[in-house]
């Protein structure tokens, strides 16, 4: 810690007193919000396929790999425990980058390259947001897996036409590749590279950071990590014994625990003052995959389903905007609402930069961490459809009673009470419902229509 000299104690009682004189002259008013020196940055880290089994912070799980960084995270942050993503991750992403549900941006599954379902140059996203305010200053880059465009929204260039000043990472999955062997592309151009890919992201984005200085910055940092294909890390970057027979589930674990590692290395790497200066908005973009879900979850019920094991995804976040650290919230909260939130956090009225009659579906979650008087959510939705027809496609919706509908296309409703059944193990539509079942679910019934405009 750097000691104040005299010279230092001086000016800052200088300050003070013109701070003060300023205070009394009108400058700041009650209830006004602190005068900061420095905007804030935000870094959103996304782990691909990483459910709340996963994470010993959760405890909901049966077995953990070790998370020390993301569990430093949980004890210097908010963990949300009722935080909604939709079934696949092009549709979660989609939600993030725009404040705005599947159905209205048309990103309902997985974006194939040559698929018509890709993010939309039309969509409004984060970067063209703070590039709509430009005496904020904010700097801004996506680093890692983007999975939201193909070959009909600009190919390698669609990161960066889509609003990203700064691209490098994979434009999908590296299931045909390796994360040892994989094509890499930066602001457009593509090349094969070797490195292994959890570690060149995590390089890619210290390099980004640091060039920022103390100028502002968002970034968008998403791992391939833990998706398929499973494989054995570096050596240096896990602690299991990867030698002899190795299991799915070990091989995951392992990757869980490399990435952890590597955003450990991340944060050593940016100066103290400016990763005090930095919100970190952590989550998985949806339930783990079928092969890895721990018990008691069910591996039926998991990633592209629209069961709680696909959809209730971790969300932590940490930084100067958290008033009590280490705390848990259980409010309603989904992936569309960190468009607003992360933009919020960067001093940018959101109402007012989106373009006029866009809906947002995205409410900021700001004032929990800051705990302010707040208006929460009175239910949460998520839906998937479009281009991928094994997974059971429809749409599902609960309220903070706990109560919680799933309407497939294909198949009868199923309607759930989570507070008594929180892994949807008893289908109240097989019986006859009660007064307050049967009010509820009438209630999710016009909640739903009315969100999506069906009848």
């Amino acid at each position: 810690m750097r000691r104040a000299t005299r010279n230092g104690l001086v000016f800052g009682a200088l300050l003070l007193c013109v701070f003060g004189a300023w205070v009394i002259f009108g400058g700041v008013g009650p209830g006004a919000p602190p005068v900061k020196s420095q905007r804030e940055n935000v870094l959103i880290i996304v782990a691909d396929d990483l459910g709340v089994d996963v994470l010993e912070c959760y405890g909901e799980g049966s077995s953990f790999p070790p998370t020390p960084t993301i569990d430093m995270l949980a004890d210097t942050g908010v963990l949300f425990r009722n935080a909604w993503s939709n079934p696949m991750c092009s549709t979660t992403r989609a939600t993030i980058q725009t404040g705005r549900h599947s159905f209205r941006t048309g990103v309902g599954s997985i974006v194939l390259p040559g698929g018509t379902n890709s993010l939309q140059f039309s969509e409004t996203i984060i970067p063209e947001v703070l590039d709509l305010n430009p005496l904020l200053g904010y700097s801004h880059a996506a680093i890692g897996k983007w999975h939201l465009t193909g070959r009909l929204e600009g190919g390698v260039d669609g990161p960066n036409l889509s609003g990203y000043a700064h691209f490098s990472g994979t434009l999908r999955n590296l299931t045909r590749h390796s994360y040892f062997d994989w094509p890499k592309t930066e602001n457009g151009e593509m090349a094969k590279v070797q490195e292994y890919a959890t570690t060149d992201n995590v390089n890619e984005a210290i390099e980004w950071i640091n060039d920022r200085g103390q100028s502002p910055w968002f970034m968008w940092l998403a791992f391939n990590a833990p998706h398929t294909p499973w494989h054995a890390p570096p050596d240096e970057l896990h602690s299991y014994d990867l030698s002899g027979e190795r299991t799915p589930l070990e091989l995951f674990q392992a990757m869980v625990e490399a990435m952890d590692n590597e955003v450990a290395r991340l944060f050593d790497s940016i100066p103290q003052d400016v990763f005090e200066n930095t919100n970190v908005i952590f989550l998985g973009d949806n339930g783990t995959s079928s092969g890895a879900v721990q018990p008691p979850f069910n591996p039926r019920r998991a990633k592209g389903t629209l069961y709680e094991g696909g959809i209730n995804v971790p969300l932590i976040i940490s930084g100067p905007q958290v008033a009590s650290p280490g705390s848990e919230s259980g409010i309603l909260v989904h992936t569309t609402d960190l468009f607003a939130t992360a933009l919020e956090m960067m001093g940018v009225d959101v109402e007012a930069s989106v373009p006029p009659r866009t809906v947002i579906d995205s409410r900021s979650v700001l004032p929990v961490l800051q705990e302010r008087p707040f208006d929460p959510r009175l239910f949460v939705y998520a839906e998937l459809f479009g281009n991928r027809s094994c997974y059971h496609h429809g749409q599902t919706i609960r309220n903070t009673q706990g109560f919680k509908l799933i309407r497939f296309t294909t198949h009868p409703a199923e309607f759930y009470n989570l507070t008594l059944d929180p892994f949807e193990i008893a289908n109240l539509l097989l019986g006859e419902l009660d007064r307050v079942q049967q009010a509820n679910f009438n209630e999710l019934i016009s909640k739903i229509e009315g969100l999506t405009g069906e009848i």
